[in-house]
């Protein structure tokens, strides 16, 4: 007998057992066939070249000047209202979607979003003792005809404990920004944030 046809049998034999000893309901009538093919490696394969795509022209300014930004302007600390008036552009146009919205994402003018984010602030002073956010993966698509400006996308985690130190809470962050260069300074003309940050 094969080593194919003792496995099917043995399972089969163990599939009846189950059957009879009705541990579960099986799904099909008569008995369960199991075919199997044996495949035995005798050398690992080489593992293929591998090699990071370089980044475009100015990609590595833009992140980096993004996610020296979030820090500034996240509402967790008290100074961050100078933060978001050096990181936005007056012409801002913003969505920013939570839980508990009636629609998916509301839009935000530059006033209205720093609404937004003064509430949050309000929350956290309110119940967190510590909050911070962690940046887990930024990308940037810089423009062509402008490489100090462009498209990104970055990810990240916010962290807050409760003021009475019961637990800490994790919320997952993503936002898509599109940055321009205003007169020589570089600003943020769209914000589109997703947050599951809640209370």
């Amino acid at each position: 007998m094969s080593k194919t046809s003792v496995v099917a049998a043995t399972l089969n034999a163990r599939a009846k057992a189950k059957d009879s000893a009705n541990s579960f309901i099986s799904p099909y009538e008569g008995s369960v066939t199991y075919a199997l093919n044996t495949c035995f490696v005798t050398a690992a394969p080489s593992p293929a070249a591998s090699t990071e795509i370089s980044q475009p022209p100015g990609a590595v300014a833009l992140i980096d000047w993004l996610q020296t930004g979030i820090p500034q302007f996240f509402p967790n600390h008290t100074n961050w209202q100078a933060g978001y008036d050096k990181y936005f552009d007056s012409s801002l146009v913003a969505t920013f979607a939570s839980p508990g919205q009636d629609t998916y994402a509301v839009q935000y003018d530059f006033a209205g979003l720093k609404t937004v984010f003064g509430v949050a602030e309000t929350q956290i002073a309110a119940k967190l003792s510590h909050a911070y956010i962690d940046t887990v993966d930024t990308v940037a698509y810089p423009f062509p005809n402008d490489t100090t400006a462009g498209y990104v996308y970055s990810t990240g985690i916010e962290y807050g404990t409760y003021q009475d130190g019961t637990s800490t809470k994790k919320f997952r962050d993503a936002v898509f920004a599109v940055v321009k260069n205003i007169n020589g300074v570089r600003k943020i003309v769209e914000w589109h944030e997703s947050t599951n940050f809640s209370f």
